[in-house]
């Protein structure tokens, strides 16, 4: 039985979701969410939402629904991207059921395997609560026989330094929470991961976890640096600290400088990209897999 998440419309924030009620089996009803959207707008809310959340299972299942009569409208216009970027997302989703330690913070993982036998990926979320494309759709280039990937939401606070609502006041004590909370020293190796406004937090997370790589995607250092500094506290020995970036996107490139003189580690360019959300791009040009699987080697 697939894992779902019951959530509901906020009454008097009716642009946010609220999650609820989360358990092992519960039901997830679509269809129930979907006849309270009045609006095209409402319809939109309610799909970014889940583009939040949703397992690649979990979206499978709900394009089973498309075929239905009772399915609205939208759910057709919506799936047909996910299928333009990956359609191998319907045909074989990667077996990722979700567990929910906070609003912030949720893992990914395939049961079936045992952690002892996989990696787990720490995935730090832009200003969009997103890794810079669908959950469903980044866990999909990410077998999930061989990763266990914990994705982090930015909240409001304004940085990740400052920790996360509900789990910690600051950002030593958000690592130390998930180092204890997913038991990080029971996985064959760590690679943190971060999209924009997450990419400093994952360098500066894989040098406090001691992690096998830190990778930042087109991130920025913050306006103020943690204490101590990062010169006061080396990079562990043998940690490949990597930066990418859209070689043509002049914003990115000088906040890939900014990171080197802080780290001196190496920068990843890429080449023929001129925006901020460079995964993305590498998506549409059918060369994501091809390179996670490479930051991943």
């Amino acid at each position: 039985m697939f894992h779902y998440l019951q959530k509901a419309l906020r009454k008097r924030r009716p642009k946010e979701f609220i999650v609820y009620n989360i358990e092992p089996d519960s039901d997830f009803d679509y269809l129930k969410l979907a006849s309270a959207c009045r609006t095209q707008n409402a319809f939109n809310r309610l799909h970014i939402g889940l583009e939040n959340i949703c397992t690649p299972l979990e979206v499978a299942a709900i394009a089973k629904l498309a075929s239905s009569s009772k399915s609205p409208e939208a759910i057709g216009s919506w799936l047909k991207k996910f299928r333009l970027w990956i359609p191998e997302l319907f045909d074989a989703p990667q077996g990722y059921v979700r567990r929910t330690f906070s609003r912030h913070v949720i893992l990914y993982q395939n049961p079936e395997r045992a952690v002892c036998d996989k990696g787990l990926l720490v995935a730090f979320s832009g200003n969009a609560r997103r890794l810079s494309m669908p959950v469903s759709v980044f866990l999909q280039f990410v077998d999930s026989r061989s990763w266990d990937v914990v994705v982090l939401k930015k909240c409001s606070r304004g940085s990740y330094l400052l920790g996360l609502e509900g789990v910690s006041n600051d950002f030593r004590g958000l690592v130390e929470y998930l180092q204890t909370a997913l038991s990080s020293m029971q996985y064959r190796r760590v690679i943190t991961l971060g999209t924009s406004a997450g990419g400093f937090a994952a360098i500066w997370a894989a040098v406090l976890m001691g992690a096998e790589r830190g990778i930042s995607l087109s991130g920025c250092p913050p306006k103020a640096l943690p204490s101590p500094t990062i010169g006061d506290q080396p990079a562990p020995n043998g940690a490949d600290l990597c930066f990418v970036y859209g070689m043509d996107s002049a914003p990115d490139h000088q906040s890939a400088l900014a990171l080197l003189d802080l780290f001196g580690v190496r920068l990843r360019p890429v080449a023929g990209i001129d925006t901020h959300n460079v995964i993305g791009k590498l998506m549409k040009r059918g060369q994501f897999a091809e390179f996670i699987d490479e930051m991943l080697a």
